[in-house]
């Protein structure tokens, strides 16, 4: 099993890279291509211009003026299909990556309300609380259940999760090797006795976590095939496919 090939994260990662034509990042650019779509849109329509300059005449006059200031760069930025292109992709990778965020703090709250002892925790046994914070998972039950139930999405967040995974078995990897060698601990520390005893207590929990890791073969595998290769040697390696605008 190896990381999803989703072909809009290459392209956008080559977007951000080199730029979508024209001065500044195909990001910069983005953005604003965004903000005067937006305000082109907020001067066409009088009831949400009204409420954005709070029914004053010359504020609204003064938007207006703005939008057709920025008229003609609105334009060359639309006609720009590349970057129009990339735009779509930026934005389509960060509303995948909100609902990854969104469905992790629901999933975690629908946890919290099934585990009695958790929950008590959590709220120091007070049952108001409690009672709350199961309303709370309830509510979002049902749009929990959407995103779980979306195939890109949860295919999505599995790809992130597993290269989240990966990059924290290589951090832990990297720091039980350093604790492994004294003389890099003591170049580190320049010798400090006491912070070197911290480091190294802080170590024996982090082999701990390593260990656990390392135990699960399926992510052990998944981390060594993929564009982010774990090796036990404690080096990360990620590539990057660029695929290249034209």
């Amino acid at each position: 099993m190896k990381f999803l090939p989703l072909v809009f994260l290459s392209l956008t990662t080559s977007a951000l890279a080199r730029g979508g034509g024209g001065g500044g990042s195909t990001k910069s650019q983005c953005k604003a291509l965004g903000r005067l779509t937006s305000l082109a849109a907020l001067v066409s329509n009088e009831t949400a211009l009204a409420e954005a300059s709070h029914n004053n005449a010359t504020r609204a006059e003064a938007l207006k003026a703005k939008a057709s200031t920025a008229a003609t760069m609105l334009t060359t930025l639309q006609a720009n299909v590349t970057l129009v292109s990339a735009c779509a992709e930026i934005a389509a990778v960060s509303a995948m990556e909100d609902a990854c965020e969104q469905m992790s703090r629901f999933a975690k709250l629908e946890a919290l309300a099934a585990n009695a002892t958790a929950l008590g925790a959590k709220t120091d046994g007070n049952a108001t609380k409690a009672e709350a914070l199961k309303a709370k998972a309830a509510a979002g039950a049902a749009e929990l259940a959407d995103l779980r139930g979306n195939a890109t999405i949860a295919a999505f967040c599995a790809d992130q999760k597993t290269k989240d995974d990966c990059k924290h078995l290589a951090k832990l990897t990297k720091e039980v090797a350093l604790a492994a060698n004294a003389t890099a601990v003591q170049a580190k520390f320049d010798g400090d006795a006491d912070r070197i005893a911290k480091f190294q207590q802080r170590a024996a929990k982090t082999q701990g976590k390593l260990a656990a890791l390392q135990g699960n073969a399926t992510l052990m595998a998944i981390c060594a095939e993929s564009k982010g290769e774990y090796r036990p040697a404690g080096v990360f390696v990620v590539t990057v496919r660029l695929k290249l605008l034209c």
